[in-house]
């Protein structure tokens, strides 16, 4: 799948800068920071459920900054002036007049500046996990992750894993960890990413912050020990218009199945005033289910909203409920991740017929970029769910250069209590 597609442009010193596009609706452009790949966040736990939150909600806008993901590896202007210089560059180029502005940890300082100096553009600033000022960090600990990051980026070396993983999701699965690391390996070089992380601890707009002038929603997690949680209290309380939300949990970044997640997701829905599906944190740790996109995806959703008036389907020892998007297995709730459920339920509701793997993610992740290989793990997660023999295919079979058909005798269910 090609869209969206990632687009370049060159700023004034001649750095190219990538960025891309998703979704529908408000724009919401998102200041680039530190550690990002526009490709690889669609595949990264730690990332895509963020991308598909937003891009669920706003018309999404994102870009890798400078030296890092697809953006050019230069180590030229890590500073200030010039990453709100490549912000300005990227809304301009867009054409956006007024938009929300998101600020994570990095990205905090730059979205901050960048509303200072033009108020008429930003509509709402989220400042998310961030600071005013980097000086926060002991000059101890600047020294020693420094040197860190230079001998162990990207290495598979767990024991530097462990140390990055701590500080920033410390409640991460392996499987976490490990994306975390090829994560680091993609998004830039050992000696970029060290710069990089020096360059962050001289940024300072703590004099900015009375000048801010747009609604601000400050988030950040209680327990956070890359960014301490007191710098964001000092935020909300030097900035005018602004409120602090507290996140439950120790990570820096909420991962999808810890209880922060569910109150970002709807502390900005309310701050930004569009509109979270009733019922949309769901039992695996609190995600949203995303609405499908594009023509296809709304005439599933159609017949889903048919069937749920209906009752629920039932196959084998299964149940599904679109109503309460629950799969129960031998009369027990299993926990699905929404996408999961999502392909579980177009699979069911186009059983008549094969589902190539091309409708399959213009349905289930539109507009997304996506790998075979993430295509596949999704199918495994529906089979494991409802307990089907990969080898056998009870359920779910797959048809070897084309896609995937649901078989198994269905039968209309009353809707699970």
């Amino acid at each position: 799948m090609t869209s969206p597609p990632v687009r370049f442009v060159t700023a004034p010193d001649g750095v190219r800068l990538a960025y891309a596009v998703y979704g529908n609706g408000p724009p919401l452009v998102w200041a680039a920071h530190w550690l990002t790949h526009l490709e690889f966040a669609w595949e990264s736990p730690v990332w895509r459920h963020f991308v598909a939150f937003f891009a669920r909600h706003f018309t999404l806008v994102r870009y890798d900054e400078r030296g890092c993901g697809l953006s050019d590896w230069t180590d030229r202007g890590f500073d200030l002036d010039t990453w709100v210089e490549d912000l300005a560059l990227i809304v301009d180029t867009l054409g956006i007049e007024r938009f929300d502005l998101l600020g994570m940890s990095q990205g905090g300082p730059i979205a901050i500046e960048y509303a200072v100096r033009h108020p008429e553009r930003v509509r709402k600033l989220i400042l998310s996990g961030t600071f005013a000022s980097g000086s926060f960090i002991p000059q101890s600990q600047r020294e020693a992750l420094g040197q860190l990051i230079e001998l162990g980026w990207g290495q598979s070396n767990p024991a530097f894993r462990q140390i990055f993983t701590s500080l920033f999701v410390p409640d991460a699965t392996e499987a976490q960890r490990n994306e975390l690391n090829e994560l680091q390996r993609r998004s830039t070089s050992p000696a970029l990413a060290a710069k990089l992380y020096r360059a962050i601890q001289t940024l300072d707009v703590s004099q900015r912050l009375p000048q801010v002038e747009p609604p601000t929603l400050v988030l950040h997690s209680i327990g956070d020990a890359a960014i301490p949680f007191e710098l964001s209290r000092a935020l909300a309380a030097g900035i005018p218009n602004a409120r602090l939300v507290p996140l439950p949990g120790d990570n820096h970044l909420p991962l999808e199945s810890t209880p922060g997640w569910s109150v970002f997701c709807r502390e900005i829905a309310a701050f930004t005033e569009v509109d979270e599906p009733a019922g949309a944190e769901a039992a695996n740790g609190g995600s949203v289910p995303a609405a499908p996109v594009g023509p296809k995806a709304e005439r599933a959703a159609e017949t889903a909203r048919e069937s749920s008036a209906n009752g629920a389907y039932r196959f084998g020892r299964c149940i599904v409920d679109p109503r309460s998007r629950e799969l129960r297995r031998d009369g027990r709730i299993v926990p699905m991740e929404h996408r999961a459920f999502d392909m579980l339920l177009y699979l069911i509701e186009h059983r008549d017929r094969a589902i190539s793997k091309d409708e399959l993610q213009q349905a289930i992740w539109p507009r997304m970029i996506l790998t075979d290989s993430a295509l596949t793990r999704c199918v495994m997660k529906v089979r494991r769910a409802v307990g089907d023999d990969p080898k056998r295919q009870a359920v779910i079979k797959t048809l070897h250069g084309h896609g995937y058909r649901f078989i198994a005798s269905l039968e209309s269910a009353p809707p699970a209590p």
